[in-house]
């Protein structure tokens, strides 16, 4: 299940790897959960 990651986004990165992460898929992630809430 995808739920558990706007929370996680919204909280931010705490690791150098996680900011990558953060940095390469928060724009898509961020639309990805739009779109299911708007289908919920």
């Amino acid at each position: 299940t995808l739920e558990p990651l706007p929370a996680a986004i919204e909280r931010g990165s705490t690791t150098i790897d996680e900011r990558k992460f953060l940095d390469s898929y928060d724009n898509d992630l961020t639309q990805d959960h739009k779109c299911i809430c708007r289908f919920q």
